[in-house]
């Protein structure tokens, strides 16, 4: 029935509308870099998302701003940001230092950096012979976060008679619920699309992405009340995906020694071991080599 549209031509075009129509919209944010501590708060939690809706050309528009979500896309951004920044500083290190200096290929090694830092738009380069420099784009920013930065707008064939603005935006949210379950199952257990035919498989497969998106909520729930924060992004907890990357990297090595094998396991470091306590994993004889 809709879907979120965050920098999409619908957004611009509600934009446009607004402007056009000079409407006064206070959705509670449009507060740019404005740290967390600043955001206004009642009863001890940040104000409830706000919501406006709109008619174009015949397509209903209801606009979301959320302060929460306003945080999230702040930080996001300015992360983003610093990562492309210093991979853009590094690329003009080694054009002054002349490892590079063929237009083409400084071009190419821009195009690296930008084409998935999620930022690009934000960034302007100039590229010549043996030159390199790069800037921000000002205007793209100030729509990041002016506009973007916490809203998001959802479109709807529903009529104001068969669905209110909050229930268009309270079913958005049940099917994003749904959608995201469906995106877990297949990254955690591995699933990829598999094409069934008979009832009884496709039923199977229903069963595992059904177990798969219990297991997902029972390990998040684990790692929240453990308070593993994700050592990248501040204030973040660790996500389940996040948490099996990281035990992925634990490894069970056996040595062969002549006439027997050692086998141990690799020392955990700080973030697997809470990974592992949150969890309730007992690694308690992990430690010791086991010899066959």
């Amino acid at each position: 029935m809709g879907r979120r549209y965050a920098g999409s031509s619908e957004l611009r075009e509600f934009a446009a509308y607004v402007a056009r129509h000079r409407v006064q919209v206070h959705l509670g944010v449009g507060l740019g870099r404005k740290p967390e501590r600043d955001l206004p708060r009642h009863r001890g939690h940040v104000h409830a998302p706000q919501r406006i809706e709109v008619d174009v050309g015949g397509q209903r528009l209801v606009a979301v701003a959320s302060l929460p979500r306003l945080v999230r896309d702040n930080r996001r951004r300015e992360e983003l940001l610093a990562r492309t920044e210093d991979k853009l500083i590094a690329l003009d290190e080694r054009v002054r230092s002349g490892r590079l200096s063929d237009p083409a290929k400084i071009g190419a090694a821009a195009d690296r950096i930008l084409r998935d830092s999620g930022v690009a738009r934000c960034f302007t380069t100039t590229i010549r012979q043996g030159s390199f420099s790069w800037d921000h784009d000002q205007d793209a920013l100030h729509y990041e976060e002016d506009l973007l930065a916490g809203r998001y707008v959802v479109t709807t064939s529903l009529t104001p008679k068969q669905a209110s603005t909050s229930d268009v935006v309270r079913f958005y949210r049940a099917l994003q619920r749904v959608e995201r379950r469906f995106r877990i199952t297949k990254d955690l257990v591995g699933l990829r699309p598999i094409y069934h035919w008979t009832e009884r498989r496709v039923r199977g497969h229903i069963a595992l992405c059904v177990l798969a998106a219990t297991i997902e909520a029972v390990m998040a729930k684990d790692l929240a009340q453990a308070h593993v924060m994700d050592p990248d992004l501040d204030g973040q907890v660790l996500t389940p995906r996040r948490a099996l990357a990281e035990l992925h990297r634990i490894r069970q090595v056996t040595l062969n020694t002549g006439d027997r094998d050692v086998t141990v396991v690799t020392r955990r470091n700080v973030l697997q071991a809470q990974i592992l306590d949150a969890f309730g994993v007992d690694t308690s004889g992990w430690n010791r080599a086991t010899i066959t």
